[in-house]
């Protein structure tokens, strides 16, 4: 009878372990940024993109008289931005660090039905944004490159051309990560952007660092789990 009551304890155990595993949490459509090759700006419409990318998540219609850079433009602009995203905790998705939610968002702007800009921010391990700010020092306004940018911080995370950047022949080089550490529940977020000059050299460069408490939602208590559990008298 003792090895009759275990056995019905252990499967109960079973049960309340099974009732309380949180499964996988996603939102968002996933999409690959192995696709992001297809794209060439000032060529890709805005139709193909969609084909490519698939439904967007949020499109917005925006008027700008300023390009991406601050410099005031002849005549307002009309921009689209078409944004993709998608966060999971996936344990086969992993973040690059344990602590974070993954996450993966993509912006991308299209003018006159053109994509003229387009920038990723990631926290997945498989495709991060990361990067380091430590050696912001060493880009030279009027002297570094487009090949010492990239020696210095990898590949960019997007970038635009004109008329979104300020001149024709020039672009605008992004860099931007956004972290939410779970452990601490701070939102940490950095964004560089690099004005390349129509001579393929920097003309200016700006970065910016944030972090913030995120709100703390307390969830609404559970009802406790009852089983019933019949074991036999002994005889």
């Amino acid at each position: 009878m003792y090895y009759l009551k275990s056995t019905l304890l252990a499967i109960a155990l079973a049960m309340l372990s099974a009732g309380c595993t949180t499964p996988p949490r996603e939102f968002g459509r996933d999409f690959s940024t192995a696709q992001f090759g297809s794209i060439v700006l000032g060529q890709t419409t805005r139709p193909e993109l969609i084909a490519l990318l698939g439904t967007p998540a949020r499109e917005t219609v925006n008027t700008y008289r300023k390009d991406m850079a601050g410099k005031e433009l002849p005549s307002p602009l009309i921009v689209h931005d078409i944004e993709y995203w998608f966060s999971s905790n996936d344990p086969l998705k992993p973040p690059i660090e344990a602590a974070l939610f993954g996450r993966r968002n993509l912006h991308v702007y299209t003018v006159a039905d053109k994509v003229t800009g387009m920038h990723l921010n990631s926290s997945f391990k498989s495709d991060s944004t990361n990067f380091d700010t430590s050696k912001i020092g060493e880009i030279k306004k009027h002297e570094s490159t487009m090949a010492d940018v990239n020696s210095l911080f990898g590949a960019p995370s997007g970038t635009a051309i004109y008329p979104l950047a300020a001149e024709q022949g020039g672009r605008i080089m992004f860099y931007s990560f956004n972290r939410i550490n779970l452990a601490t529940n701070m939102n940490e977020t950095k964004s560089m952007t690099i004005q390349i000059g129509g001579n393929q050299r920097v003309h200016d460069f700006n970065l910016r660092e944030e972090s913030e408490k995120r709100p703390v939602l307390q969830a609404p208590a559970q009802a406790p789990i009852i089983i019933s559990i019949y074991i036999p008298a002994s005889r």
